[in-house]
């Protein structure tokens, strides 16, 4: 089966579902916007479960350490269910939860002893800022040898930091905002209505989640990444949507 039938056909369940357990008429929804919607929430969940599926295996990731991608597919699968039913602020906040958990992840792989720490009655938690520094900086001399451009590697690793503190600024804005509005219950039970503008804002801030998520994979688990089988790559590359991050990781590693 190919890539695009899967998941035209993994649409086709999500909208029953929808329909059946909640009583929702995918008619009331402009077509094309829905679908689109589906179509990159549901791409980006399975390209995700692709590393769950990998990391799963990989001895050398400590136990427990898969739960923080395994709760971004969690979280995206709520937002597909969220988001068409109206539920905007859940969704955004949601999604601004899995950025957090891809750079933590990236983090607590190198550092087994803070994992174990975490807890710990005593444990404080990470800064987001020590975090972003800590990938910025990281010694890709370590696992790439001389095979790759270890500069070229940080340079691009900063690209994708800077787009996701874009994302992070954005859901936060949102989210704070809302949370003011919808203090008194009737208003926010008014706004939550089905409406093509935000399932566009959701679909959009879904697409550039799942192109920070896979880009910093690529990234870091590039020997991981090349023996994958090609629908496997199609799907990953197919969820990456920023075109110049693309362009830079075929460059540094001669293909994605």
């Amino acid at each position: 089966m190919s890539v695009d039938q899967h998941i035209k056909e993994q649409v086709e369940l999500v909208k029953k579902y929808i329909e059946d357990h909640f009583g929702f008429h995918m008619k009331d929804l402009d077509r094309d916007i829905l679908n689109n919607f589906f179509i990159k929430i549901i791409s980006g969940s399975i390209s995700i479960k692709i590393w769950v599926k990998n990391f799963s295996s990989n001895a050398v990731l400590q136990m427990g350490l898969i739960e923080y991608l395994r709760e971004i597919v969690s979280n995206t699968n709520q937002v597909l269910v969220l988001g068409t039913l109206g539920f905007k602020s859940a969704s955004c906040a949601m999604i601004r939860r899995s950025l957090e958990n891809i750079i933590v992840f990236l983090y607590y792989k190198d550092h087994p002893v803070e994992f174990f720490k975490k807890s710990m009655p005593t444990y404080r938690p990470l800064k987001i800022k020590d975090i972003k520094d800590y990938l910025q900086t990281y010694p890709f001399e370590m696992i790439y040898n001389d095979t790759f451009n270890s500069n070229e590697l940080r340079s691009m690793v900063k690209k994708v930091i800077s787009i996701w503190d874009q994302e992070y600024e954005e859901l936060s804005n949102f989210i704070h905002t809302t949370n003011e509005l919808y203090f008194e219950l009737i208003n926010y039970i008014d706004e939550i209505t089905p409406q093509p503008d935000n399932l566009e804002y959701i679909r959009n801030r879904i697409e550039k989640m799942n192109s920070i998520i896979n880009s910093f994979n690529i990234l870091f688990f590039f020997n991981d990444y090349k023996h994958f089988s090609n629908e496997e790559k199609t799907l990953i590359r197919l969820s990456i949507e920023n075109i110049g991050l693309k362009q830079k990781m075929i460059e540094i590693f001669g293909e994605i």
